[in-house]
């Protein structure tokens, strides 16, 4: 390994999951003092996702995107589930060969000659990392740094977008994040929630009510996937939300979450990264306590300044999940 060579990021995901990468990515570069170079894997969730990032980027710092074999990618758009992903086919494949390997525990030995560190969602890994690593696979977890801040707000004000970061003085806002979308509409993760985990938002209420919010009078700004849906859930319970006129995309949606004064998340790595961004600009942050009732995210996210609610879900026969 040439120390002067650029570690290489393997990143999959939406735009968010790409934003963790980034902010990992960056992290890497500064502890290690080397350069890096993200490679994208547009297909490997078994959901089709673009790759977002590039303005962000510099030309050496993008590689080829990554392929996967056996898929026909043709016609596909970007959030399309593939029906046709390797995984979901009886038959044989690279991936699920791939799949076999890792059910072994081969794959960790074969990473490990080849100097490749999996984050796989915990903190402690991304500290493994040191100048004899070649690459680095996520998942990627979410980091409240002051370098990696100051850096990712350069990129973005390079790039024309909207910078939510440093808005200290703008601390007004109570913003939630309600994700909906794929989580009402894909199979049940277990036989409790309707849809894959959609939160309750009873939740909200009685975090809203924990920072002695007037649920009866103020307004919260609730940024979501399916932005109609989430007021009316929120309706529902009584709380009064309003859209931000000016959030109509994923950029102008995380300033408005670095605005905020309070910000509620939902389990989502849209959450994951928003929660950095108001964190870093002095405001509280609310997460749920577990990933679906499993595991501590204290665990995994190990920030100070993050607190962790018990989130309910709503049941299936909610009406959200026959909402077209």
């Amino acid at each position: 390994m040439n120390k002067n060579s650029s570690i290489l990021i393997k990143c999959t995901g939406g735009a968010t999951a790409q934003l963790l990468a980034l902010s990992n990515a960056i992290y890497i570069s500064n502890k290690t003092g080397r350069s890096f170079k993200i490679k994208y894997y547009p297909y490997s969730t078994g959901t089709y996702w673009t790759f977002a990032i590039g303005d962000l980027l510099t030309d050496e710092e993008i590689e080829n995107e990554g392929v996967t074999k056996g898929l026909n990618t043709e016609g596909l758009e970007s959030g399309q589930f593939i029906k046709n992903f390797p995984l979901r086919q009886k038959r044989v494949s690279y991936e699920r060969i791939l799949q076999i390997i890792h059910f072994l525990r081969l794959d960790s030995k074969l990473r490990k000659i080849r100097g490749e560190i999996v984050i796989g969602g915990k903190k402690n890994n991304l500290y493994k990392i040191n100048h004899k690593t070649n690459s680095v696979s996520g998942n990627f977890v979410p980091l409240v740094d002051k370098l990696v801040s100051k850096e990712l707000s350069k990129r973005f004000i390079s790039a024309n977008l909207p910078d939510p970061f440093g808005l200290n003085a703008v601390k007004k806002e109570f913003v939630i994040h309600y994700r909906l979308g794929d989580m009402r509409r894909m199979p049940a993760r277990n036989k409790v929630f309707g849809g894959h985990g959609v939160v309750d938002p009873v939740t909200f209420r009685e975090i809203l009510k924990l920072e002695n919010f007037d649920v009866d009078s103020m307004v919260v700004k609730v940024v979501s996937d399916e932005p109609i849906i989430a007021k009316q859930l929120l309706k529902d319970v009584g709380i009064n939300s309003e859209i931000d006129e000016t959030s109509s995309n994923l950029w102008k949606d995380l300033r408005v979450i670095g605005s905020a004064r309070v910000f509620i998340g939902s389990m989502s790595q849209f959450s994951l990264f928003g929660a950095t961004i108001t964190a870093t600009n002095q405001g509280r942050v609310y997460l749920p306590s577990s990933v679906y009732g499993e595991g501590k995210m204290s665990d995994v996210i190990s920030d100070v300044g993050f607190n962790y609610f018990d989130y309910l879900y709503l049941p299936k026969g909610h009406y959200v999940f026959s909402i077209l």
